[in-house]
């Protein structure tokens, strides 16, 4: 088991980073590439497991009737819809976490156009048996609630089918601000689309080949938010940011804002620095932005700053159950919580701990590893095992720590 250890002794914090490549954009155009009958250059491709993952499925789509996604969400879901079109049958299957992330709503709205999927252990979960047919298209309702990768995964296929799709969300919109960047980086690839009320229509067209250059990750700013909220000084350049991004998890400059870091978005990046607290409470509903609670929680309780988070009824079912991990590890280290309905955190205690060294797990998601690293400015020492799974979306992670004068260690410890 890998562990990182990590340490620092100057809470001053003046850095210039180069974020990695958004993976949620890096995936949903390598669907639409593989979709378009000339293909196109996508530039700045992230290196996240997770999109390698995806680039590799596609690649070998002719040629494997087997395809792991291992712990990779997105990939597993775009290929079901994928794999729905694509002559062939083949098993799709994950990590034994994977399969016990719901996929039912995706799959029987699927099969409720003609796919023809088969659930090959518990209903509603990888691993699936998937045969290609030519589906005509027309009108589904899915479940919004729960992911929206199900829709992404659906209009991502509309254009090529005779029919088009007609999509009915029903429920409120978990993510929504993801089914926003699809249909964006649809257009950008001449796909037209109509999205009214809970109604998503798009007719059958084509793709065009149009070159794309992939901005950088604000899942991955959210850290760096993180290390400037709990420094003693900050000056953080975060390069190729915009205040125009696709991305909804740019919403991290709104909420760190009341957490005393100011966002200044110059030509070419964004400039962190520290500012005064402008609220009393931090209430924050994270059902559009549900990545962004590892890093605000951070921040939020090392500040030992009042909160009411809303919007946690889906991070049981990310890479890990993201509520309990944080609350687990974030306990090590005195913090105190309340956890209702499934739905609502508040903080409500920190008791100081003797330790100088914390033991934290990762729980094998990347975004816990990411979140903990900061608590070394508190003055602990923090030693994360299996820290190497951030490799599923900013392999580079601690080498940019490394970089800002942080101490990282990496052993073999069981």
């Amino acid at each position: 088991m890998l562990a990182a250890k990590n340490s620092v002794s100057n809470r001053n914090i003046k850095a210039n980073v180069s974020l990695p490549a958004s993976k949620s954009i890096s995936n949903r155009l390598l669907i639409i590439k593989h979709l378009c009958r000339d293909g196109f250059h996508i530039q700045n491709l992230s290196d996240s497991d997770d999109t390698k993952t995806l680039e590799a499925c596609l690649q070998n789509i002719s040629h494997h009737d087997v395809f792991n996604a291992g712990d990779a969400g997105t990939p597993l879901r775009f290929l079901t819809a994928l794999f729905s079109i694509t002559p062939g049958t083949r098993i799709l299957k994950g990590s034994e976490r994977m399969h016990e992330r719901p996929v039912g709503p995706l799959v029987e709205a699927l099969k409720s156009l003609g796919a023809k999927i088969t659930y090959l252990e518990k209903k509603g979960y990888p691993p699936l048996s998937i045969t290609g047919k030519n589906i005509r298209g027309g009108k589904i309702s899915v479940d919004a609630g729960i992911s929206s990768q199900f829709i992404s995964a659906i209009l991502l296929i509309a254009p090529i089918l005779p029919e088009g799709i007609i999509v009915k969300l029903r429920n409120n919109i978990a993510s929504a601000s993801y089914i926003r960047m699809t249909l964006e980086l649809m257009k950008h690839s001449g796909i037209e689309s109509e999205w009214s009320n809970n109604i998503i229509k798009i007719k059958s067209q084509s793709y065009v080949n149009k070159n794309y250059i992939v901005e950088p990750d604000w899942s991955a700013a959210a850290f760096w938010y993180v290390f400037a909220a709990l420094a003693e000084e900050a000056e953080i350049e975060l390069s190729g940011l915009s205040k125009d991004s696709l991305q909804g998890d740019l919403y991290a400059a709104e909420i760190f804002g009341k957490l005393g870091v100011k966002t200044t978005f110059l030509p070419n990046s964004v400039m962190l620095t520290k500012k005064c607290v402008i609220t009393d409470l931090l209430d924050i509903d994270f059902f559009e932005t549900p990545d962004l609670l590892p890093a605000v929680l951070t921040a939020a309780a090392a500040l030992k700053f009042p909160f009411h988070f809303s919007g946690l009824c889906n991070l049981s079912i990310k890479e890990s159950n993201r509520v309990d991990a944080m609350l687990t590890e974030l306990g090590k280290f005195g913090y105190r919580f309340r956890f209702v309905n499934n739905d609502e955190l508040f903080f409500e205690d920190f008791t100081v701990t003797p330790e100088k060294e914390i033991i934290c797990d990762s729980h094998n998601d990347h975004r816990i590893v990411m979140s903990l690293a900061p608590l070394a400015l508190t003055g602990k020492t923090v030693i994360i095992k299996n820290a190497a799974c951030i490799s599923k979306s900013y392999p580079g992670y601690f080498d940019d720590l490394k970089s800002v004068g942080f101490s990282v260690d990496f052993s073999g410890n069981e």
